[in-house]
């Protein structure tokens, strides 16, 4: 997971905006929808200790959600075309012997 540039860090007693919380959150789809990290480890690389933080970041900011949606979707997409591909290479693998 590579940060672009430097983005504010949540931390117990100081409270991020809105735009703060939302540009953590398009890192941290970006990160999730490439199906390489579970949720819990991008929300840990991007200084959210708990799920619970991002649960309520999601209700209360709708752009949040949004692109967490899409993530979601963007890494289904990817785990399927990585599958295909793994099939192929099983299939092609069996049929040289």
């Amino acid at each position: 997971m590579a940060r672009k540039k430097r983005l504010p860090r949540p931390s117990k007693g100081r409270e991020l905006t809105t735009d703060q919380k939302i540009r953590i959150a398009e890192s941290v789809c970006n990160d999730y929808a490439t199906d390489q990290f579970t949720l819990r480890d991008v929300l840990s690389h991007y200084g959210i200790k708990s799920t619970s933080t991002w649960h309520k970041w999601r209700e209360e900011i709708e752009d949040i959600e949004t692109l967490y949606k899409a993530a979601k979707i963007r890494k289904e997409e990817v785990y399927d075309e990585r599958l295909v591909e793994r099939s192929l290479t099983s299939l092609e693998r069996m049929v040289q012997g």
